[in-house]
């Protein structure tokens, strides 16, 4: 497997984490996510992809969860494709197509050796504290 650096591992860690969280709060009905971290197929770098089979939408009555659950936000995902971008990567998410239903989040990550992509700040400038964070606790 690619070596990622410590940016691009801990934003796989928060995709799945997310994607997982989005699937028990807006696919209640989900039997089963599947969580895949392959080397890319575009080349360098990593796919991180969850894929569940629910139907989404509104949630029963028995599979309601605690008020606390759902008034809590994540990230979102306008910020995890924030962040995947950041890094040089791409995110995307959508339902599955096919007759079954479900819905998948899918992230590339370049890895350690991946060349930067033009535009795109490498991984430790895109983080880096700026001139009005430093010596901010």
């Amino acid at each position: 497997m690619a070596d990622l650096t410590r940016e691009a591992g801990a934003a796989a860690y928060r995709i799945v984490a997310e994607a997982l969280t989005n699937v028990r709060r807006h696919a209640p009905d989900a039997t089963r996510a599947v969580v895949r971290v392959r080397r890319a197929e575009e080349g360098d770098g990593i796919e991180v992809s969850v894929t569940d089979d629910g139907a989404g939408g509104a949630e029963p009555a028995r599979f309601r969860l605690p008020r606390r659950a759902r008034g809590a936000g994540g990230l979102g995902l306008p910020a995890l494709t924030e962040h995947v971008t950041a890094l040089g990567g791409t995110l995307t998410a959508g339902p599955v197509r096919g007759p079954a239903p479900g819905w998948r989040l899918r992230a590339v990550l370049p890895d350690a050796s991946s060349p930067p992509r033009r535009g795109v700040p490498s991984p430790a400038r895109a983080f880096a504290p700026t001139s009005s964070t430093k010596g901010s606790p």
